[in-house]
């Protein structure tokens, strides 16, 4: 029996919950309707556990959440997906955008055809983290599950437009502004939204269309005035070809070595670290020194430590940001050959 009769059931005797449920019912049913097919317990367990959420009682949403645990890992890839989704939407409902993210990201390893989770950590991919890449694949799998359920009434080729801005901009912070507009192009039912806004002022900045940049901007003050706000001093930088992200700012000279120095120091540290196998640890001391080189509010680049065949990789990535870009290039050309020797150095746009 499905979820639905559940809720049927549920309703002669918890009446309250029936509008509210409802709708999440509606949402979710991608992810409910392939899960807990024959336990009973369990959908009972996930309505409870969704009508809690949807009341923002995370305390009580955790209970049943709780007690899904031993369910779900005697499942499949169904159960397992519609828990960690449940966990994100806890997150979620809480303001842990954080958690939300890794929850949701956790959720689609075991695959999924919900939209939501998706579009959210593309969005958070997009805005917090910088991981352009990530957050494009994100918003074309939200378009292609949204797909999977026809028919497409207005509300989701509304939702496909604001993947379409999410895309545009994504795009547009991958320097690839032909297809960022093409995107745009194809976003403009959600031409009303915060989303596409975003994605207007930041493209007509990059094209030099000022008065059109300043347009979106205005329209978009009004929806989310502190975001827009932060995107006017993006759009006045790029008008002004200041930005660290789409302009490449020259290596300070001397720089490159005096990391270089800095690093060879932390070989003691480092070392002990990568025996125990713990190069995130070493991967986190050398970002949180590379992100000192370059200091800017909203940019960043990132910096890892791999092991690969017990040989120690160096990997910097500069997240699509053409100042990063040149000091991560100044810095693999500096690398002293004992270093070198030593470890490994890749380089990621």
């Amino acid at each position: 029996m499905s979820l639905h009769y559940w809720f049927l059931r549920l309703q002669s005797f918890l009446p309250h919950i029936s509008r509210r449920l409802q709708l999440q019912l509606q949402l979710f049913t991608p992810l409910l309707e392939p899960a807990f097919q024959e336990d009973r317990y369990a959908q009972l367990l996930t309505l409870f556990c969704l009508d809690s959420a949807s009341r923002e009682k995370i305390v009580a949403a955790r209970r049943y959440l709780d007690r899904l645990v031993p369910l779900c890992e005697q499942g499949g890839d169904a159960e397992k997906a519609l828990w960690h989704a449940l966990n994100g939407l806890c997150y979620m409902q809480s303001g842990d955008d954080d958690a939300m993210a890794a929850a949701f990201d956790r959720a689609a390893q075991y695959g999924h055809s919900y939209h939501l989770p998706y579009m959210l950590t593309a969005e958070y991919a997009l805005l917090t983290s910088q991981q352009y890449d990530t957050a494009l694949a994100g918003f074309d799998r939200a378009i292609s599950c949204i797909y999977q359920f026809p028919p497409l009434d207005e509300q989701k080729q509304y939702v496909i437009a604001q993947a379409q801005a999410g895309i545009s901009l994504s795009l547009t912070m991958m320097h690839r502004q032909d297809e960022a507009a093409r995107a745009l192009q194809k976003a403009e039912l959600a031409g009303d939204a915060e989303e596409y806004l975003h994605a207007a002022a930041m493209l007509y900045a990059c094209l030099g269309k000022a008065a059109e940049a300043q347009k979106a901007l205005d329209a978009f003050r009004k929806l989310n005035p502190p975001l827009a706000d932060r995107t006017a001093t993006h759009v006045q930088l790029l008008l002004a070809g200041k930005h660290i992200h789409f302009h490449a700012r020259p290596v300070p000279s001397g720089l490159p070595e005096a990391f270089w120095d800095w690093f060879r120091s932390q070989e003691p540290v480092f070392q002990p670290l990568l025996d125990q196998g713990d190069a995130d640890a070493c991967g986190a001391m050398l970002a949180d020194h590379i992100n000192t080189l370059v200091p800017d509010e909203e940019d960043m680049m990132t910096a890892a430590i791999e092991l690969h065949d017990n040989q120690p990789e160096i990997v910097l990535t500069a997240c699509y940001s053409r100042s990063y870009a040149a000091m991560i290039d100044a810095l693999a050309a500096a690398c002293p050959e004992d270093l070198r020797s030593r470890w490994r150095i890749t380089v990621r746009p």
